[in-house]
């Protein structure tokens, strides 16, 4: 240690001080608790942590590049438009029998869905958010005009006939007819009618759910077990189909993809066939719209049949049935508390 210390007097003398007076103090003042202070900080550092508490890869996880968006806050809407739409979307003048509207199958209060599901018709998909991937879109360009959309969205034919065809029901509305001529300035048509119905579904969205939250990047708006199920959804291969600001509603896919759903539910009926009726494709058979994940918890029953009411039964489904896995308990539990996050708000208030 003397000669250590000798050594670095040296060293300091010839490079800092030709004074040994101011040496020494540097030295008394600096350089000795250095040589003890140095080595506890490394030791402190490489101290190994505590073997009970291993490293978990879904806990301490760093999110970048997510592939999921969170629904924006704020959309343009054409209110005028929108609030034509809205008239139509309640009013029974654009069935043919005149017992239907769109809200009769979407209702707003249920999720946008409904929940008295009849078996003799498909189950039908929650119209919030069904309007977020048109926003960006020239409705007016060729193939994707207002029509071709809303049709794509919410019309039943079974249900509401030819809207075409029932036009003239909408004189028996004046408020309805005379907002139309306002607004547009003209009489109403299927072009305007498509229009305004396609405004007020954009305004259907719903933001600010707890998931959306974290992915803004407040990582305490989930909890430790909401964590780890999104990071399972992910991880088991959830999220090859439901991805994008509306986890799904973006491409169609074959109910049954590992293993025969239909083998063990029944023969399959009519309602089954999917985008075959449509196509004809014999390849589409058993092939649906992949529904968007937003607001899951409350727009039960499940899958086009409605035949799943919980989401602890689809998330077990899914699993056997599309991705050839079967999860335990405790991992079910884990991704349906993480789709209980993404319940978002309406108007301020938070979907029920």
């Amino acid at each position: 240690m003397n000669r250590f210390l000798a050594w670095l007097k040296k060293i300091f003398h010839k490079q800092i001080s030709t004074n040994p007076i101011y040496l020494d103090k540097a030295l008394n003042r600096f350089l000795l608790p250095t040589v003890f202070i140095v080595p506890l900080i490394t030791l402190y550092l490489n101290f190994p942590g505590d073997p009970e508490i291993p490293f978990n890869p879904r806990t301490n996880y760093t999110y970048f590049n997510e592939p999921i968006s969170p629904i924006p806050k704020n959309l343009f809407i054409n209110t005028n438009k929108a609030e034509i739409g809205e008239l139509l979307f309640n009013s029974n003048l654009l069935s043919t029998d005149e017992k239907f509207s769109c809200n009769t199958c979407h209702t707003l209060e249920t999720g946008g869905t409904i929940r008295n599901y009849s078996e003799n018709s498909l189950n039908p998909v929650t119209v919030f958010n069904a309007g977020i991937f048109y926003r960006s879109m020239d409705v007016s360009q060729e193939n994707y005009s207002s029509s071709i959309l809303v049709n794509d969205i919410i019309h039943f034919p079974k249900e509401m006939g030819d809207i075409n065809s029932n036009l003239n029901n909408l004189i028996k509305d004046n408020k309805i007819y005379n907002k139309i001529k306002l607004i547009y300035g003209t009489n109403p048509s299927i072009e305007i009618i498509n229009d305004s119905l396609l405004e007020f579904i954009i305004s259907l969205y719903t933001p600010n759910s707890k998931f959306d939250k974290f992915l803004r990047g407040d990582k305490n708006s989930l909890s430790t077990g909401e964590k780890e199920g999104y990071l399972l959804f992910k991880e088991l291969g959830c999220i090859s189909c439901h991805q994008g600001v509306n986890l799904g509603g973006n491409l169609y896919q074959t109910v049954g993809i590992t293993d025969d759903y239909f083998k063990d539910k029944g023969e399959p009926g009519d309602l089954d066939q999917g985008l075959y009726l449509k196509t004809k494709k014999e390849e589409d058979k058993y092939k649906f719209k992949v529904p968007s994940l937003r607001n899951i918890a409350v727009t039960y029953p499940y899958l086009h049949d409605g035949r799943y009411k919980s989401l602890k039964e689809v998330v077990i489904m899914m699993s056997k049935y599309q991705l050839g896995k079967q999860i335990s308990e405790d991992d079910t539990e884990k991704i349906v508390s993480f789709l209980n996050t993404l319940t978002g708000e309406y108007k301020g208030q938070l979907l029920k």
